[in-house]
């Protein structure tokens, strides 16, 4: 995921989270000397919360480390599915 726009790539991955787990409502991320889950929101009658925690991070962290960069993007934010 080499690239020169973090931005786009960081709301492509979002997007591709919230797509694969349609019970994900939305998670924040804090930087305590390492990136951390702070918060999640799920309906609960479809997710396995560590299946999710687990997909969740590992797709920050591979994102991350391809793109250094993008920890500032990443850092005291909120992300939320778009209910319409």
């Amino acid at each position: 995921m080499k690239t020169r726009y973090p931005q786009a790539q960081l709301e492509t991955l979002v997007q591709t989270i919230f797509r694969r787990w349609p019970g994900l409502v939305g998670f924040s991320v804090e930087d305590a000397g390492e990136l951390v889950l702070t918060e999640m929101e799920t309906q609960p009658w479809s997710v396995q919360p560590r299946e999710l925690l687990g997909e969740v991070s590992d797709a920050l962290l591979d994102f991350v480390d391809e793109s250094p960069e993008a920890l500032e993007l990443l850092r005291g934010r909120t992300f939320a599915r778009t209910l319409h």
